[in-house]
């Protein structure tokens, strides 16, 4: 890989290239195994890392801030593989731990408004599943670049076909909070929430952060009450708790 690859990359993620391009660079992910890899750990990163003036800064306080919220070092790029529901984990945990520093940075330096220190949300990654017609690469690009009213589109679409795809309904419900589409992103949190599957954490978080923007902070510390010392997300709950008071 050349550092031209991962030029064209981030401007493939960032929407830049032209049909053609576009259409050059998907050819390469399918005949490329190296670039594909590349591809998918840059998507991963985008959400935290595409605003180039915190970009720098982010890179720099990380190397000594990371070892207070990892438990062992992140994967090189050469070890990322993409394996359904365990992918999704993974992003999570990367996510959430990076969206760490950056919050605790952000909040210090902007003064944001405590919803908007915590809805740092894992990259959409779809692109492994069975479209129906859909451009998922489209509707993965309009999320992960906060084109949120663009992904909700293609996901409704998405879903039309496929349900019971879980992670696609979490992310409908994230790109409708973000839209504040309560009425669409509450009962999609609150199934999750009760569904007894390995998304129901992130669906009490997500509640959690929708009554949160909604300025209801007695529900939002009533959910982030419930999520369980075992989940990933309780270290993040606990961070929120203290804020809240």
């Amino acid at each position: 890989m050349q550092e031209e690859d991962y030029q064209l990359i981030d401007r493939y993620l960032a929407g830049q290239l032209n049909e053609k391009e576009k259409k050059t660079v998907e050819a390469r992910l399918e005949s490329d195994p190296s670039f594909a890899e590349a591809m998918q750990l840059e998507r991963e990163m985008a959400l935290f890392l595409r605003q180039q003036p915190q970009r720098e800064r982010l890179k720099e306080q990380f190397a000594t801030l990371g070892e207070k919220y990892f438990t062992e070092p992140p994967p090189a790029r050469k070890e990322v593989r993409i394996l359904g529901l365990s992918r999704f984990q993974w992003l999570v945990a990367a996510g959430f731990a990076l969206a760490v520093v950056a919050g605790a940075l952000l909040f210090t330096q902007l003064q944001q408004p405590l919803y908007e220190q915590y809805n740092q949300h894992p990259p959409l990654a779809l692109t492994e599943k069975a479209s129906d017609g859909v451009n998922l690469s489209q509707v993965e690009q309009a999320f992960n670049t906060g084109r949120y009213q663009e992904a909700l589109e293609g996901l409704d679409q998405y879903l039309a076909a496929h349900p019971d795809d879980l992670t696609a309904q979490l992310y409908k419900g994230i790109a409708a909070l973000e839209l504040k589409k309560y009425e669409v992103a509450i009962p999609i949190f609150d199934a999750l929430r009760q569904s007894g599957s390995d998304f129901q954490d992130y669906g009490a978080w997500y509640l959690a952060l929708t009554y949160l923007r909604q300025g209801d902070r007695a529900r939002c510390r009533a959910l982030l009450q419930q999520i369980p010392k075992s989940s990933e997300l309780k270290g993040r709950a606990e961070a929120l708790l203290e804020e809240l008071g």
